[in-house]
């Protein structure tokens, strides 16, 4: 079981949606040398509402890192598994053979999930330039991307196997997948790994995200009891198709519980007059028969009324 991955050349950082869902990791790091990029795409690790409301079973640490993927920095040492999806191709020969020396001889991780083109694939795109990609320095047919991985095999005592990402239309099996992935797993017999977690030294942080889980959640009741009912409320709009402005971001319909219990929040959508509002009351029941019982993610009616049956929230609800 894998603790700790690591992800070269991440670009969107768009495999954290895939990664963080997976119940036995615990540090998950992103590295590409586009610091722009890291940025305008560094809200994609932030917990969902969601997260909150689930909590997962283990801690789990999020980082974004800027840096040269040739180098290994220290912040990472001992981690066991390694991703480069779609990114060697990216690289010209000489990092392209750096990138390998980091990552099979002094990361040494258990496992390696690489990706790159099917250049037999281009073909099906008619439409398409030799390579698919203006910033491909190279596209590998199947036979040359096994050859390659089977020689990183024979220096780094690691085995492989081969899969195939994407099919093509009928008639076209003999062209192969869109994608071809390598899969490595380390054949050497090693204690199992340690991490130490240390400030980087050649990579710069970017961002960070912790996630709530079961044993720790610095989470209050109230905290957790408004994030719930901010989460069906919005799930509530998806379902009925409404859409929010910039300016209302998402409903909220308890800010505050304790002492603000006592208000009715709602909002009010002027294009579509819908009223959004929920006695404070019947939400705390609400969530807390769906954390004791566990149920389905059903939204409660009362979140929804019409203009005229909105109602004050009765004192004798709070003695």
């Amino acid at each position: 079981m894998h603790r700790y991955v690591v992800d070269f050349g991440c670009a969107e950082c768009g495999l954290s949606r895939f990664l963080k869902d997976i119940e036995s990791l615990e540090k998950i790091s992103f590295i590409d040398i586009d610091k722009v990029l890291l940025d305008l795409n560094k809200f994609r690790i932030k917990p969902l509402t969601y997260d909150y409301l689930h909590n997962r079973k283990n801690p789990l640490t999020i980082r974004i890192y800027e840096g040269n993927v040739t180098e290994i920095d220290p912040c990472i040492m001992g981690f066991e598994a390694v991703t480069m999806i779609e990114f060697i191709e990216h690289l010209v020969s000489e990092d392209l053979e750096k990138v390998i020396s980091a990552v099979f001889g002094c990361l040494n991780p258990r496992l390696v999930v690489m990706t790159t083109p099917n250049y037999e694939f281009n073909q099906l795109f008619p439409s398409y330039p030799s390579f698919r990609h203006y910033d491909h320095k190279f596209e590998w047919t199947r036979k040359q991307f096994q050859e390659w991985c089977s020689d990183i095999c024979r220096h780094n005592n690691y085995s492989v196997q081969f899969e195939g990402i994407g099919n093509g239309p009928d008639g076209s099996e003999n062209l192969g997948t869109c994608s071809q992935a390598a899969i490595f797993v380390n054949g050497k017999t090693s204690p199992k790994p340690t991490y130490n977690d240390i400030k980087p030294t050649l990579y710069n942080l970017v961002a960070e995200s912790i996630y709530p889980h079961e044993e720790e959640n610095d989470l209050s009741l109230r905290a957790r009891l408004n994030l719930e009912i901010n989460y069906y409320t919005r799930e509530h709009l998806k379902l009925e198709k409404y859409e929010l402005t910039p300016d209302e971001n998402y409903v909220m319909i308890a800010r505050e519980i304790g002492e603000d219990w006592r208000e009715k929040y709602y909002s009010d959508f002027h294009q579509d007059e819908v009223y959004i509002h929920h006695d404070v009351a019947d939400v705390h029941h609400d969530v807390m028969d769906f954390h004791q019982k566990k149920m389905s993610d059903d939204i409660p009616e009362q979140f929804f009324e019409t203009k005229e049956n909105l109602y004050p929230v009765e004192e004798e609800l709070w003695d």
